[in-house]
C-alpha cells in the first residue's frame, strides 16, 4: 500500500533477553534495512526483577562502569522506561531515554541502587550474583 507508515519492531535476544526497539517511518515503495549495531550481553545467568508502574528501587549487579544505556536496555517491555535515577553523594543523577542528551547519569557500578521508573508493569533483567 502506498503512503506513510510508522513501524515499531521489538526484538528479544535469547542470549540475554534484552530488548532492542527500532522505530522508523516507511514511505510507500521504499526498501527498508534493519540491523542491530550493538548487543549488550550480560555476564552469565540472569534474573528478572518485576517492576511496578512507578519508581522501583533495584540493586545493580552489573559490573562497575556499566554504561547507563545497557541498564536502560535491560528494562522491558521496550518503551516503558520513564527514567533511571541514582542518589550519589547528596545529588540525584538521572537518565531519560526521551532526552539522553541532557541526562547526567552515564554509568552505574555494581551494588548501586537504581530507581527504575516505568510507565507500565515490566521487568528489569540483571546478572545473577
Amino acid at each position: 500500500m502506498a503512503g506513510m507508515w510508522l513501524v515499531r519492531i521489538s526484538i528479544a535476544l535469547g542470549i540475554a533477553a534484552l530488548g532492542v526497539a527500532v522505530s522508523f517511518l516507511v514511505f510507500g515503495g521504499a526498501p527498508v534495512d534493519v540491523g542491530v549495531t550493538q548487543v549488550y550481553p550480560t555476564p552469565g545467568p540472569t534474573e528478572s526483577v518485576p517492576l511496578a508502574p512507578a519508581c522501583n528501587p533495584v540493586t545493580s549487579t552489573y559490573p562497575d562502569d556499566t554504561a547507563i544505556q545497557t541498564l536502560a536496555d535491560a528494562v522491558s517491555p521496550p518503551g516503558s522506561l520513564r527514567s533511571l535515577w541514582i542518589f550519589n553523594m547528596g545529588t540525584w543523577l538521572g537518565f531519560s531515554p526521551q532526552y539522553p542528551q541532557v541526562s547526567d547519569l552515564m554509568k552505574a557500578d555494581m551494588l548501586d541502587v537504581l530507581f527504575v521508573c516505568v510507565f507500565d508493569p515490566g521487568e528489569f533483567l540483571r546478572p545473577m550474583t
